[in-house]
């Protein structure tokens, strides 16, 4: 399951939400988690308390947010970048 935690205090982690079936890597950026496992599941997390998933993507390896972009790089070596 994916967590979302609140860590306004850190000495007291507070749940907020969780996602159920989630599981793999985990990239945030721009109010997305990117939740990789020989997929990509896109969560818009611009409301913490209630994750929607808004897109699924198959082959995916890994993401990573560098400045405006987003890098995916895929199950069987391709590349590419989003903005």
């Amino acid at each position: 399951a994916l967590l979302v935690l609140d860590l306004s205090d850190p000495t007291a982690p507070r749940l907020v939400a969780k996602y159920p079936e989630m599981g793999g890597r985990i990239h945030v950026a721009w109010n997305r988690a990117y939740v990789t496992s020989r997929e990509c599941r896109i969560l818009d997390i611009s409301t913490p308390e209630t994750p929607k998933l808004v897109g699924t993507e198959r082959d995916v390896a890994g993401v990573a947010a560098i400045g405006a972009t987003l890098h995916v790089v895929g199950e069987r070596g391709g590349y590419q970048i989003f903005d």
